[in-house]
């Protein structure tokens, strides 16, 4: 699970340093600081793939970078796939399967503003 998470957060860090903010220019619309953010939360009697779970994790990595391009939104989880010529295109295909094994799953949003992905994962609590 830390894999995963690693790589999510790289991909922000890539997405970061290989964007505008190098150079920021007056009509950039983004803020002027790159930033990424991880927060966790609770949720409760939530569905995850077919299954009721009481307790749910969520982490999110969000980022203030530039928007997944709209002609990647579909495949950017598939192995080899990638906005960068110097990305493997496996980080994100890979974090997924970590996930996947720990039956959570992984769901991302990205606008001008910010790029967040979710990881959900259920929690056993033995009491």
């Amino acid at each position: 699970l830390i894999q995963a998470v690693l790589n999510i957060t790289g991909n922000a860090v890539q997405a970061l340093t290989t964007s505008n903010y190098a150079t920021p220019s007056e009509s950039d619309h983004t803020q002027s600081s790159p930033k990424i953010m991880i927060r966790t939360r609770i949720h409760r009697h939530m569905t995850l793939g077919g299954h009721l779970y009481k307790l749910v994790c969520r982490i999110d990595i969000c980022n203030n970078g530039p928007n997944i391009p709209d002609d990647l939104r579909d495949k950017i989880f598939v192995p080899m796939v990638s906005s960068s010529a110097s990305n493997s295109g496996l980080g994100l295909s890979i974090a997924q399967s970590i996930v996947n094994q720990h039956h959570g799953l992984i769901a991302f949003s990205s606008d001008e503003d910010e790029t967040c992905f979710s990881i959900y994962l259920p929690l056993n609590i033995q009491g």
